[in-house]
């Protein structure tokens, strides 16, 4: 435990994190997109991504100082969290890729994965808790306006309103379901991997402070992928009611 913090094996979990996972987590994300026949969504993924990736470096390397206020064991910049951008961002990313249908328990495992990750960060000691809150903002906003984008120039390419479905013949559940299925797995089986690594974390020992921190980490975490769902659940009713004004016979 350093400063009621449960840091024994935390570093080891976020040790998963790497450039190796995110390429496999892009490619995931193309092939999603490209199953829906929507290459344009592969785009936007990789944007979201990347974007978010490179906005939060820019931000911790060139723009942003922190001055020491308060004794700490985080000495250099650590605002925003990079590991944590990944987290979200990716998250993010696939609920922008899935199917509408398929958003509601895409929003629920992105927002565990941003918290796990966020959390974890603040746990190993690597950064504060408001640079995972940042990482969340930073990875939002960059969605919110790849999305935005795409939606004034690329229409078509955008997210779709509707419960659209594969081209390919369903069989059962679906193809999508399917992709879907195997990111998941993947995720999970990767996480297994890191928590088999780590010799063990210690969370009932955690202090009130970092509970309390590791709390509002979750909850942000999960009102930013929320936002993001609202914003498409408008997105789907604006088409809706675009559509059915279109239907509506000429007086």
């Amino acid at each position: 435990m350093i400063g009621g913090r449960p840091a024994e094996g935390a570093d080891e979990l976020l040790s998963a994190i790497s450039e190796g996972t995110l390429i496999l987590a892009i490619v995931a994300l193309a092939v999603l997109a490209i199953v829906q026949r929507k290459p344009g969504l592969a785009v936007l993924s990789f944007v979201v991504v990347g974007g978010s990736l490179a906005v939060t470096e820019i931000l911790k390397l060139e723009l942003l100082t922190r001055p020491l206020l308060a004794p700490s064991a985080v000495l250099d910049n650590s605002f925003p969290s990079g590991h944590t951008t990944i987290g979200i961002a990716v998250g993010l990313a696939l609920l922008l890729v899935v199917p509408p249908r398929l958003r509601p328990l895409t929003g629920v495992g992105a927002a565990v994965l941003a918290a796990s990750i966020g959390i974890a960060t603040v746990a190993a000691g690597w950064h504060r808790p408001s640079d995972a809150i940042a990482a969340y903002l930073v990875a939002v906003g960059v969605a919110s306006a790849a999305t935005a984008a795409m939606l004034r120039w690329a229409p078509a390419a955008a997210p779709g309103p509707g419960e659209e479905s594969s081209p390919l013949t369903r069989i059962g559940f679906g193809i999508d379901e399917a992709v879907v299925g195997i990111f998941v797995l993947g995720g999970a089986g990767l996480l297994l991997l890191a928590l088999l690594r780590a010799e063990g974390v210690p969370w009932a020992s955690a202090g009130v402070g970092f509970l309390l921190s590791a709390a509002a980490i979750a909850a942000i975490a999960a009102g930013v992928v929320l936002a993001l769902l609202v914003a498409l659940g408008r997105i789907r009713q604006a088409a809706s009611g675009a559509q059915a004004a279109g239907a509506s016979p000429t007086q």
